[in-house]
């Protein structure tokens, strides 16, 4: 746990500053309304976080061998 919860501080100070400062007032200053930037920025904060967090921050959490896991089989 604890090198995923370093890994996680960064993801999210990543996904501050970039998606939610970055893209909302960047969109906004390029002339989108304020609203229409924020849900902008809402939609590629919720894929940058569901790739960071499946693929950066959890990605060694694979079921073992022998496990009742299923494949989608």
């Amino acid at each position: 746990m604890g090198r995923q919860s370093g890994v996680y501080a960064v993801v999210i100070a990543v996904n501050y500053l970039a998606i939610i400062l970055g893209v909302g007032a960047g969109l906004a200053a390029l002339g989108l309304s304020y609203q229409l930037a924020r849900v902008a920025a809402g939609g590629c904060e919720a894929a940058y976080m569901y790739a960071a967090l499946r693929w950066v921050v959890f990605r060694d959490a694979r079921p073992r061998a022998g496990s009742a896991h299923r494949t989608g089989m």
